[in-house]
């Protein structure tokens, strides 16, 4: 019983991530995934080449949850021995609950749960459903990382003039 609830979770998260963030995967998309799988020609093939598209990404993520975790520890850091005040102060804390949220992100884009129950029953199209979101979701994070980060190394430069 506990699990289902757990996993009405995840299904709310993804209903917020890709009914208001990102856009949800389209035939037009799930079609290039097919396309970029053409040389595979066997059905079993073809779902190992998309466990290995997904092993692939899941590395990636995982490099980038490393990098957020250790630029919240910066910033908590940076908040806690040097104390900022004024309108730096309130930067940072954003940039940390932005860094969290992000953290969100990247877990999803991990996570094993979503989509994959019917794919051990051997339906494809579940498995590209899930690649494409754990793709849009790394790419998202990614490029919001980004952002964050250079707006980090300017609060921190700034605060470190004042």
């Amino acid at each position: 019983m506990k699990g289902a609830k757990f996993m009405n979770v995840f299904k709310f998260f993804d209903i917020l991530i890709f009914g208001f963030i990102l856009k949800k995967p389209t035939e037009n998309d799930l079609e290039k995934i097919r396309r970029s799988a053409e040389d595979v020609s066997d059905k079993k093939e073809h779902r190992a080449f998309i466990f290995e598209i997904m092993n692939a990404l899941d590395s990636k993520t995982a490099a980038l949850l490393t990098h957020i975790s250790l630029l919240v520890a910066v910033l908590s850091f940076y908040y806690t021995f040097k104390n900022p005040t004024g309108f730096i102060k309130y930067i940072i804390l954003a940039e940390i609950v932005s860094y969290l949220i992000l953290t969100l992100f990247c877990l999803r884009s991990i996570r094993m749960t979503s989509g994959l129950s019917n794919v051990f029953k051997g339906e494809t199209e579940a498995l590209q459903s899930e690649l494409f979101k754990r793709r849009a979701t790394y790419d998202f994070a990614a490029s919001a990382t980004i952002i964050v980060t250079l707006v980090m190394i300017a609060t921190l430069v700034i605060g470190s003039l004042s």
